[in-house]
């Protein structure tokens, strides 16, 4: 698995896959700590417009990249999530500890200021 990323205004824009569960969530996760916190980028936007699928082992993951980034004085936003996604974050009430936007513009936004 290769990640897929950009950077815009000092912010990684990183593409979720299309399903982040226990299939790919390790090498995910893995591929975030190499290409980013080890190369001090901690202000990361996870981009879900893609995502149709996210289960306990993804949820597991982007847990730690949001605790990694704030570990490293950054943040980590979540944009373009799908009403099946958001559900879940919804149920397991993450809705209420990360952060979400709607756009990859306004996640880019928050991440700046």
């Amino acid at each position: 698995m290769s990640l897929e990323w950009h950077e815009t205004q000092g912010v990684a824009v990183v593409k979720v896959p299309k399903e982040l569960d226990i299939t790919v969530s390790d090498n995910f996760k893995r591929e975030v700590v190499k290409e980013l916190f080890e190369k001090k980028r901690s202000c990361i936007v996870l981009d879900f417009g893609d995502c149709e699928y996210i289960d306990s082992s993804g949820l597991g993951v982007v847990i730690s990249i949001y605790k990694r980034s704030l570990m490293e004085g950054g943040t980590t936003i979540l944009a373009r999530l799908n009403n099946d996604v958001k559900k879940v974050l919804t149920i397991t009430s993450l809705d209420k500890v990360l952060k979400i936007k709607d756009t990859i513009e306004e996640a880019l936004e928050e991440a700046i200021s």
